[in-house]
């Protein structure tokens, strides 16, 4: 058994449609994109509901307790920027591929 901060989107309802867009314009959806999608997703909705318009002011909303979904699910932030309560995906190899075996705690981001 395997621990990832990956989920497996396609268990994840939510993550459809930004999922299917982004591999049929850029080609699969690797863990590194997935992340870097979510970073985005953060940045753009933190400034579209705060209207923040420089770093500092980014900072300070990501404290926000409202969590922020993303591709690879929901995020809410410390004051020190740390994700606040993770998540970890558990995956397992049958028949040479990735399996996704559970989460480390429930979450209603996945259908599994």
């Amino acid at each position: 058994v395997v621990s990832s901060s990956m989920p497996p989107l396609n268990f994840a309802p939510t993550a459809f449609v930004a999922k299917n867009t982004f591999e049929q314009q850029y080609g699969p959806m690797t863990p590194l994109s997935a992340f870097g999608y979510a970073a985005a997703q953060i940045i753009i909705t933190l400034v579209r509901r705060t209207g923040a318009n420089n770093r500092l002011s980014l900072a300070r909303a990501l404290n926000g307790p409202t969590p922020l979904d993303t591709v690879v699910g929901p995020f809410s932030f410390a004051p020190s920027g740390d994700p606040v309560l993770p998540e970890l995906y558990f995956y397992t190899v049958k028949a040479g591929q990735w399996t996704y075996v559970s989460a480390a705690r429930p979450t209603a981001f996945l259908l599994k």
